[in-house]
């Protein structure tokens, strides 16, 4: 199976719904190398820091895409109608968004 899994939450949130989303995608990896993981996420700020973080995520099935964006114009964008995004992202099996905000509308996959 493709899955797409927002991992903006985890980048910048160092607490709460961060930390418990880190803990979840670190069991998820640790378990299954069956899947295709697509991680998507955006930050702007503390690239030092946030690049720490993905490297925790390295595997052979895990890939990255990271916009170099603030969270809010990404969850913006995110939320808007446009058609021209419909390419930004791939289609999959399951998009998993840890927060309402990181659903973009027109990905063409479950959402969860």
């Amino acid at each position: 199976m493709k899955i797409i899994i927002d991992i903006s939450r985890i980048l910048n949130e160092k607490a709460g719904v961060g930390r418990y989303c880190r803990n979840l995608l670190h069991h998820i990896l640790s378990k299954d190398s069956k899947n295709e993981y697509l991680l998507v996420g955006a930050y702007l700020k503390n690239a030092v820091a946030k690049k720490k973080i993905l490297n925790e995520f390295k595997k052979d099935n895990v890939r990255l895409k990271i916009f170099p964006l603030p969270s809010r114009i990404k969850e913006s964008l995110w939320q808007a109608k446009l058609p021209i995004l419909a390419n930004v992202l791939p289609s999959a099996d399951i998009y998993l968004a840890l927060s309402f905000l990181d659903f973009p509308f027109w990905v063409k996959a479950p959402k969860v």
